[in-house]
């Protein structure tokens, strides 16, 4: 009978001392040191073991970690993007993407050391976007979008959001923008056939963009769409979406067709003048020569076609 509320295969401290105790002394010496400024540093973070070496966890998440080599000692930052806003800070010492190497006679200062922990809480306490699947959302997260886009759509018959425009959203990609554990911000990407004065074009269609009404002007959207927008241009030959906000999506890059628009109906081709002037593209590397005046249709789907 286990005794302890240790789970099984679950990491403790003596587990980090046990593989410090190991090591040559000076070595030994130099990471136990390391080991306690990231410790005052993080006074929250907990310490594991990841990959077999000594490391610190932060609200469940990968912080920082550290070990030993052949002939040096490491600290691993586990972020290229604090490393490179220290830069300045780390000239002249040994660093390739998020790790430092030292030797033991030439320890790492400890306020440098502490700053770049710092940096790496508020990065790992900064917002997170993930992107899943439809197929790999849970049910929580199914219910925390449409709850989000439910609540930011409103109550308004025109403008809510209804089960066919949820039926629209998925079968491609979503983006989920987390602030402290909850979904703030969320976009999808599906992929659709517009048609550009008759040329079939593989176009990223974004759907179901919002962000919680507590959490607007704070930066989310702006976020999740500039991940949203990269993802596009990089996989697609055209993005596209329908909205009324342009100046948001413009200084993204994107651009309002002024071409008419129309739907390929299961009866024909049909015009949809309401649509004209509401509809937005992108660009990417692979799109072919068009014209933002060209005739534009989209593939037929129930609900709003656009």
């Amino acid at each position: 009978m286990r005794k302890s509320g240790q789970r099984p295969g679950m990491t403790t401290s003596s587990d980090v001392d046990a593989i410090l105790a190991a090591l040559p002394a000076d070595v030994c010496a130099a990471l136990e040191q390391l080991r306690g400024v990231i410790a005052a540093a993080a006074p929250e973070a907990v310490e594991s073991v990841a990959y077999g070496v000594p490391a610190f966890k932060y609200r469940g998440r990968p912080l920082v970690s550290f070990g030993a080599g052949k002939n040096h000692c490491a600290f691993y930052v586990q972020s290229p993007a604090v490393m490179d806003a220290h830069r300045g800070e780390l000239a002249g010492l040994d660093t390739a993407k998020g790790t430092i190497r030292f030797t033991p006679d030439t320890p790492l200062p400890d306020a440098l050391v502490t700053r770049l922990v710092r940096a790496r809480i508020a990065e790992t306490d900064g917002p997170r976007v993930r992107r899943l699947a439809t197929i790999e959302l849970t049910p929580a997260d199914v219910s925390a979008i449409r709850a989000l886009l439910e609540d930011a759509f409103g109550p308004d018959e025109d403008e809510r959001f209804t089960d066919d425009d949820w039926d629209h959203a998925v079968g491609g990609v979503h983006f989920m923008l987390d602030v402290d554990g909850e979904t703030v911000a969320h976009a999808s990407v599906v992929e659709r056939s517009l048609q550009i004065a008759g040329r079939p074009v593989r176009t990223g269609y974004v759907e179901a963009v919002a962000v919680a009404p507590d959490h607007q002007r704070a930066g989310y959207g702006s976020m999740l769409m500039t991940g949203v927008t990269s993802w596009i241009a990089a996989r697609f030959e055209l993005g596209a979406l329908g909205t009324g906000r342009h100046p948001f999506y413009e200084r993204l890059g994107w651009q309002t067709w002024h071409g008419p628009s129309s739907v390929r109906a299961p009866e024909g081709t049909r015009r949809t003048p309401d649509e004209d002037g509401y509809i937005l593209v992108l660009s990417t590397p692979t799109s072919p020569p068009f014209d933002l005046t060209d005739p534009i249709s989209c593939d037929w789907r129930t609900g709003d076609v656009w």
